[in-house]
């Protein structure tokens, strides 16, 4: 019996298009790289001890939001600025860790981590960026994106700790 190892190839790419094609099965998500010429965010009260965003919204401020949830405003950062400090994306996240490609293998506490996959030619979006926010929870990427997919490398695989 022979293998069509480029049917299966094409197969397989396609199939991860697919999970991956914006009415598939990806969540949006954002990634924040930052700002500059910064001041405070005119929208949350600014924590001075943490030198970040309180998540409480400020009275008068421009976009009204619930306590306990990320400010729509800085995104948490506590700080505002010129430059757009936001990417949104969609991708295909993995929260539960028996799904996972498993590159790293340090990991403690499963239930803090996710990966999500996306198309490689996001790597560098990926790679530049702070962190990343998804259903109002910030991610920290740990390690490098890894480049995936059945010979070809079309797809990266990145881990993300929770940290809010």
């Amino acid at each position: 019996m022979t293998i069509n190892f480029k049917g299966l190839q094409k197969l397989y790419g396609d199939t991860i298009d697919l999970l991956l094609a914006q009415d598939g099965l990806t969540t949006q998500c954002s990634l924040v790289y930052g700002v500059s010429d910064k001041e405070i965010c005119p929208n949350c009260i600014f924590d001075s001890l943490s030198n970040k965003s309180s998540n409480k919204y400020k009275e008068d401020g421009p976009i009204p939001f619930d306590t306990g949830v990320i400010c729509p405003y800085c995104y948490g950062l506590g700080f505002a600025g010129k430059e757009n400090i936001v990417s949104n994306i969609s991708l295909a996240v993995l929260w539960d860790s028996k799904t996972w490609i498993n590159f790293n293998s340090d990991i403690k506490n499963i239930d803090d981590y996710i990966q999500t996959i996306c198309s490689a030619s996001l790597k560098s979006k990926i790679e530049s960026a702070n962190y990343i926010l998804i259903k109002d929870k910030k991610f920290e990427r740990q390690g490098s994106a890894n480049y995936s997919g059945l010979g070809d490398n079309k797809y990266l695989i990145t881990t993300w700790r929770v940290t809010i």
